[in-house]
């Protein structure tokens, strides 16, 4: 899941130090979205489970969100689109 790499590297930056913001960006895919609006307040809701503050949220279903320091970009996308794009 999301929470899991970013907890581990947030663990690993909060042990060893670094100097400004760490930024990602993640590509994450919601299975069983009835559409991209839904798939959107999921990864919002998921977000909000592991604490992560809403920082911005576009209307290209990117959400930015941040937690100590690091700063993430989710792209979401529907796993019946996801799918048919590879």
């Amino acid at each position: 899941m999301i929470h899991k790499g970013v907890n581990k590297m947030s663990t690993f930056l909060d042990k060893y130090g670094f100097i400004g913001v760490v930024s990602l960006g993640i590509t994450y895919i919601i299975r069983n979205a009835t559409d991209h609006a839904d798939a959107l307040e999921k990864m919002i809701q998921k977000l909000k489970e592991g604490n992560w503050e809403i920082v911005n949220v576009t209307d290209q279903f990117l959400i930015t969100a941040k937690r100590n320091e690091i700063e993430i970009t989710v792209t979401i996308e529907i796993a019946q689109y996801a799918d048919a794009m590879i």
